[in-house]
Parts: structure tokens; C-alpha cells; sequence
């Protein structure tokens, strides 16, 4: 572990009981994530194990009306794709993280008056990161959900891999009690700890906003020196491609039993992209008052310098002023620049990070699955149109 509490910040994959564990059972060694060898061995835990159940019990193969457990989507989404993805996902956020709070957290985009402030905000967010109450919490909240999904399970069709007929009627499979005692609460713990670890890193960010940054008005990218916090949502992306997985065949068994027309299935996709990117790009809005301040700081400056300044150079073309400014005045400021150049830089300084366009890939995680669910049912010509308008604007 680092002793630096900014750069321990930025790995926030790691701490609590969860890594502990893993690193006493060696799948991290010598601060090594290792997420594919990772990856694999908690899928094949998750769904490869159950899948072998079901053969034996003759449970895997079949059509779809039979409900087989190799072609049930909730399965797909959740033991296959969604628990390989949340721990793939690990050293990609870690990477983007860095990324950002390496100029966030060191001159001279922080005042140095602000050092001990930005390293106690880092030591708290390592502090939370690795809480051993916090991962119980969150393990507690996935056996709940696993709990809710074994609901689930008891309203399927009788003759699909989640039973299987014994003396006094049918029961659960083996391969279902596996999934809700093991895979269930691996997938969900999972869900649950990415969720804290998302609350950790807004919190963080949010106290860095609240901290004396060095923002210029004039910097090349008109985000005042942090403009490269507009594709920090981005580093979720598979994090919401894995909650988008899940819906899209929530939605898929709904429509394959239901009818629902394009109008509701829009409303649908509307409301997760606006959820998901709301939520995820709402840490770098809090950038926004600073740089509100600095705009509006900077054109308050700008207005009044441009002022004196054009009273000196009305007074050399005409030589004399036609507001009545006196003789003095005029000399007072004879010093004056002309702040057109900040001035016009004030006006054009964004004070919103997140663009539309620069959350493009988040945006694409959150409908592309429900776009595909969809596409079972519903007229392709239809759901393009609605595909290109939330996507591309």
C-alpha cells in the first residue's frame, strides 16, 4: 500500500474485507489486481458451476419456451457478463481516477494553502474505502437482493432449469440453489460495493470543489484548467453496461410474455440514460460553482478594466471624453491593457464539465442492452430512429 493518501485514493478498487480476503487466498499478489485471472475464477464460480449442475440434472439445453439455463438471460447477464465485468472494470476506473486527481491534487492547479485540506479529504476517502462496516453492509444488502431474486425464481414455469421433479412434486434444482446461496450474493455484493466506491469517489471529488483551485479563465481548453474532468463518467461505462445487461433481459422475458409498445419502451430507454447519466456524471458538476465564480469574477474585472482602457483610447482619437470623464480619470488609466482577450474568454468559459457528447460511450453502455432487448419484439426501423436520436442528438 502507498503511504501517499492522494495516490491510495486514486486505487479505489482495493481495501476492505473483500481484498483482504482475496489476498490472503493469493488471487491479488504484490499489488497486482490480476483482473482476468480474477474474472475467471469468479465466473466459472458464478455460472460455470451451476451450468455443470444443470447438464447432470438435464437442465442446460434446450429452446427457449423450455427455459433452459443456458439460454436464461438473467443468468447471461448477471453470473457471466455482469460478474466478469465488475471486476475487469477495477483497473480501468483506478486508471481514470488517477488520471484526474493527479492535476486536481498537485500544484499548480491546487493553492498551496490547500495541500493539508486535499490530503485530509484523500486520507478520508481511503478511510471509507477500506471500512470493514461497509462491506458488511454491503454484503448484507446483496443476501437481501438474493433473496428477492429466489422470489423470482419460484414464479417460473415449472418444466425450466430452476426445477426439478421429486417425490412430492417439484423443487428447486440444485443448480437454482446454487445460484441463489453462491452466485446470487457474489453478484450482488459486487453491485453494492461499486455503488459505495461510486459515493466514495463523488465525496471525494466534491471536497476537492470546495477547495482553492488555481482556475484560469484563459486556458485552451474554456474550462478554466479542468477540462479534463468532462470524460471522468466514462470510467463507469462498464459498470453501467453491466446494470444495462441486467435490465435489457429484465426487459426481454417482460415483452416475450407481454406485448409493449414503442412509446413505453422509449419512455423506458429515456429514463435510464438520463438516470445513468445523471447520477454518474453528477461529481463533475460540482466544479461547476467554482468556475461559475471565476466567470463571473473574471467578466466583473474584464468589464471595468475595458472601461478605463477605452476611455484612454477615446480620449487619443478625439481628445477629449464623451461621458465627461476628467483629465485625472484619463490618466489613472493610461496603464490599462486592453482585457478584450480575457474578456472574451470569460464569456466563452464553460462552467458545465459534462457535455452530451463527451458521455457518448456511458451513454451507449445504458442503451445499447435495452436497445437489443427490444429489437425481439419491436419494429428495428422504429428502434433505430430512437437509438439515433438518443445517441447521437
Amino acid at each position: 500500500m502507498s503511504e501517499d493518501p492522494i495516490i491510495e485514493a486514486a486505487r479505489i478498487s482495493r481495501g476492505g474485507l473483500y481484498h483482504e480476503m482475496q489476498a490472503r487466498l493469493g488471487l491479488v499478489k504484490d499489488d497486482q489486481l490480476r483482473p482476468a485471472f480474477r474474472a475467471l475464477f469468479f465466473v466459472l464460480i458464478a455460472w460455470a458451476v451451476p451450468l455443470i449442475i444443470s447438464i447432470f440434472e438435464g437442465k442446460a439445453f434446450g429452446s427457449f419456451t423450455d427455459m433452459p439455463y443456458l439460454l436464461h438471460l438473467p443468468v447471461l447477464s448477471r453470473f457471466f457478463i455482469g460478474v466478469g465485468l465488475l471486476i475487469a472494470m477495477e483497473p480501468v476506473v483506478e486508471h481514470q481516477l488517477s488520471t484526474v486527481l493527479r492535476p486536481l491534487l498537485s500544484p499548480p492547479l491546487l493553492a498551496p494553502g490547500s495541500h493539508a485540506a486535499a490530503v485530509s479529504s484523500a486520507t478520508l476517502a481511503v478511510r471509507r474505502r477500506n471500512s470493514r462496516l461497509a462491506e458488511i453492509v454491503c454484503f448484507g444488502v446483496a443476501c437481501g437482493l438474493s433473496v428477492g431474486a429466489g422470489f423470482g425464481l419460484s414464479a417460473f414455469d415449472e418444466n425450466s432449469w430452476a426445477f426439478v421433479a421429486d417425490s412430492g412434486g417439484q423443487s428447486f434444482s440444485y443448480a437454482a440453489l446454487w445460484c441463489l446461496w453462491i452466485s446470487s450474493p457474489i453478484y450482488f455484493f459486487l453491485v453494492t460495493r461499486w455503488v459505495w466506491r461510486v459515493v466514495i469517489v463523488a465525496l471525494l471529488l466534491k471536497s476537492i470543489a470546495d477547495l482553492e483551485l488555481r482556475l484560469t479563465v484563459t486556458h485552451p481548453d474554456d474550462a478554466g484548467g479542468i477540462g479534463f474532468m468532462a470524460g471522468f463518467p466514462n470510467a463507469y461505462t462498464l459498470f453501467v453496461l453491466v446494470l444495462s445487461c441486467n435490465l435489457g433481459a429484465a426487459i426481454a422475458e417482460h415483452i416475450s410474455a407481454e406485448t409493449i409498445s414503442t412509446t413505453s419502451f422509449t419512455a423506458v430507454m429515456i429514463i435510464w440514460l438520463v438516470v445513468t447519466n445523471g447520477l454518474l456524471a453528477l461529481p463533475a458538476l460540482f466544479f461547476s460553482k467554482p468556475l461559475g465564480d471565476l466567470k463571473q469574477k473574471s467578466l466583473d474585472v474584464a468589464q471595468a478594466q475595458a472601461t478605463r482602457h477605452q476611455l484612454v483610447q477615446e480620449h487619443g482619437l478625439i481628445e477629449q471624453s464623451i461621458c465627461g470623464a476628467t483629465e485625472k480619470e484619463i490618466k489613472l488609466a493610461s496603464s490599462v491593457s486592453d482585457p478584450g482577450a480575457i474578456f472574451k474568454a470569460a464569456r466563452n468559459l464553460s462552467t458545465v464539465l459534462v457535455q452530451r457528447s463527451s458521455l457518448l460511450p456511458i451513454s451507449a453502455a445504458a442503451v445499447l442492452p435495452v436497445f437489443a432487448a427490444g429489437a425481439t419484439q419491436l419494429p428495428l426501423k422504429d428502434l433505430f430512429q430512437i437509438l439515433r436520436k438518443l445517441l447521437l442528438f
